[in-house]
């Protein structure tokens, strides 16, 4: 059976986006024939992205041909010939698999003479006209009239569709996100090379976070947090990216709190480095906070990417992170936007190295369920 992925998105940042949609890929081409549909601007970093994974493609490659792809004025012509690209592609394949809302919406203006007849689905992130001003109810509900099923990353995305959209209960079904965790495991833990990278952890406990800058993600928790922690004992680091004014938030309340000897915010890192930082940690953190996008929303890579590595984890009390962690057994749970709860949870965990063992060691099996490979078989009995 043949499958279309079908996936526009800038692969040269490797933000868990991107990871996740070319992990999928590379797992479903265990089970389907799958052709990945990528931009032609995109084929250097395609590349990379597949080195730096250590991914030996089980998938074809196509590189649609786009127009204007780095200009956002004319970001619209630029899905139009993709999704055209696509489309005169798309009698190959039984199956278009897509995470891509701007290819629906596509569709959903085409008439259906000219649509593609293999069956359609699509993986929902979130509802778009909650948390796009782009995108509008009438544009959304439009879109979701194209798909033959549904592959939800939360409950809270499936509840929200049915709620929205009308959706049949039975076209949807939940598989949250997952972990190379051959990958993850492969990487040996090398305390030198991570004190290069952050020297100040030196004869320290290492507290990490790892991800988006974004408000939602609760990076400013973690920040108010570390005027709570004895800099002394602890370091704090923070790797990810954001934008200017993500980043200059931060900055900000880095410097007004003088938080130099405690925190150190860090810019994006290889995979590779990533892995092994995570394998130093003492704790991961996942601290996003209150807002629908992630308390419904998110399944965030960083939970199964630190079971990988055997890192203890602080969580975020929301319902989409406790769909997959169990308080006390996988994690523990912190009052989302709270910095002195979050500061408290983590010296209780430092403090008590049982505790600590007695989540690595659940987290070791709990994380077998989670692997990219599991999920796209779950995918492959629902669709086939």
């Amino acid at each position: 059976m043949r499958l279309a992925f079908v996936y526009q998105n800038d692969l040269s940042e490797q933000t868990a986006d991107v990871i996740a949609s070319i992990s999928m890929v590379q797992a479903l081409g265990e089970l389907f024939d799958v052709t990945f549909f990528a931009s032609k601007t995109d084929q250097e970093s395609c590349h990379k992205l597949l080195n730096d994974l250590n991914i030996k493609p089980k998938f074809k490659i196509s590189f649609a041909p786009i127009a204007f792809k780095n200009n956002s004025a004319n970001e619209k012509i630029s899905r139009v010939v993709y999704a055209s690209f696509v489309i005169l592609k798309a009698k190959e394949f039984d199956f278009i698999f897509t995470r891509d809302f701007g290819f629906l919406y596509f569709l959903s203006q085409l008439p259906k003479a000219f649509r593609p007849k293999s069956k359609i689905i699509f993986e929902a992130h979130k509802i778009y006209h909650r948390v796009s001003s782009k995108v509008q109810f009438n544009q959304e509900a439009a879109a979701l009239e194209i798909p033959d099923l549904f592959v939800a990353i939360t409950q809270g995305v499936k509840i929200d569709i049915i709620k929205y959209f009308s959706i049949q209960s039975d076209k949807i079904r939940v598989f949250n996100s997952g972990v190379d965790i051959a990958f993850f495991r492969a990487i040996p833990q090398n305390e030198e090379i991570f004190q290069k990278l952050f020297p100040k952890t030196k004869n320290k406990r290492v507290i990490a976070y790892f991800g988006s800058f974004q408000t939602w993600k609760g990076v400013d928790t973690l920040v108010h947090a570390c005027r709570h922690l004895n800099k002394d004992e602890i370091h704090v680091i923070m790797v990810g990216s954001g934008s200017v004014a993500d980043k200059k938030r931060l900055f900000d309340l880095y410097e007004s709190y003088n938080l130099s000897q405690i925190l150190t915010i860090s810019e994006p890192l290889s995979r590779r480095e990533i892995v092994n930082c995570m394998k130093n940690a003492n704790i991961g953190i996942v601290p996003n906070n209150k807002e629908f996008i992630s308390a419904k929303y998110t399944s965030p890579l960083k939970i199964f990417e630190y079971m990988a590595c055997d890192c203890p984890i602080i969580a975020s009390n929301l319902s989409s992170i406790n769909e997959v962690l169990e308080p006390d057994i996988n994690c523990l749970y912190f009052e989302p936007e709270n910095a002195k709860d979050l500061s408290s949870k983590i010296n209780k965990l430092l403090n008590s190295d049982a505790l600590r063992e007695n989540i690595v060691m659940h987290n070791r099996t709990l994380v077998e369920n989670y692997s990219w490979i599991k999920r796209a078989k779950k995918i492959y009995d629902f669709i086939v």
